[in-house]
């Protein structure tokens, strides 16, 4: 593994004054995307830590009828070479205190608007992970209280839905699915209270090309363990990068696995303080003030 190196994020010091809460949207071709969330709206930032310069965007204002909740993404749409935001809202609806109807509005980099996509967006109970950008779609877990959870995947060229179907899981009862991308495929993280197993669809969009990479039992005793974390990378010696969670002190840290010989070893990264939704990023040259300067 190479050395790790510290980046500050471009909303601090001179540029942003006082404290906001921040998230990271996604990732794509060496650009991040942070949203940051003030008063009833939500500000986005464009942001390449490789060449260490970042772009304001426009705001989302939150609708006026009191959304639970918004999950943002942000991909790219390579047939017309420009980068979308998505933004997807929750709101409890009428048909059960535990389910909640679902909005969705997409911005093109470089336009002031908000268009609304018309269509029904499979319900949810609003819970909602971060968007992971693959093969020109963003995808997304519909959780339901009933387990009966879902993958979705929003096309950026056509800007249209449909639902993915899960690995068969062996007559496995799955409760807890969390998305990820490893080798720049789609990636399942699934959990129960036996196991937890990483399945790669290696051919996006077919359901049949579901692969399970490894499997992971639950050993109580190991407060370290991989069950309580997620998949992020995996290095050409096929070491995973894990984000877990230490049942010690429930801080969220690093951690590198070898699934080969089940063995975990946590890096040292200094000044790492805890972990919030971490994202892998790769190094590019773009600017994001490229991405703005567009004609439509």
């Amino acid at each position: 593994m190479g050395k790790f190196t510290q980046q500050d994020f471009p909303y601090g010091g001179k540029h942003f004054k006082g404290g906001v809460y921040h998230s990271i949207v996604g990732s794509c071709n060496g650009i991040i995307c942070l949203a940051l969330d003030l008063t009833l709206r939500s500000e986005f930032i464009l942001w390449n830590p490789t060449i260490r310069k970042f772009k304001r965007l426009l705001y989302f204002k939150t609708p006026r009828d009191a959304y639970d909740c918004t999950l943002f993404g942000f991909g790219y749409d390579h047939i017309i070479d420009v980068y979308k935001i998505l933004a997807v809202s929750f709101n409890r609806c009428g048909c059960g205190k535990n389910i909640f109807k679902t909005q969705a509005r997409v911005n093109t980099v470089g336009t002031d608007s908000w268009r609304m996509i018309h269509g029904e967006l499979p319900l949810s109970n609003g819970r909602y992970e971060l968007m992971k950008f693959v093969s020109g779609a963003l995808n997304w877990i519909a959780y339901r209280f009933d387990g009966d959870n879902s993958v979705i995947s929003f096309d950026l060229v056509n800007e249209s839905c449909r639902e993915l179907l899960q690995p068969n899981y062996g007559g496995e009862s799955v409760p807890d699915v969390i998305l990820s991308v490893l080798r720049d495929c789609l990636c399942i993280f699934a959990r129960t209270h036996q196991f937890s197993s990483v399945w790669l669809m290696k051919e996006y969009g077919n359901e049949e090309s579901w692969t399970k990479l490894f499997h992971v039992p639950y050993m109580e005793e190991d407060p370290f363990h991989p069950f309580h974390g997620k998949p992020l990378w995996i290095f050409e010696d096929d070491k995973v990068l894990m984000e877990y969670t230490s049942l010690q002190n429930r801080k969220t840290n690093m951690a590198i696995y070898d699934f080969k010989s089940g063995t975990l070893k946590c890096p040292n990264i200094s000044k790492a303080g805890v972990w919030n939704d971490p994202e892998v990023c790769t190094e590019s040259l773009i600017s994001p003030e490229s991405l703005i300067s567009l004609d439509f």
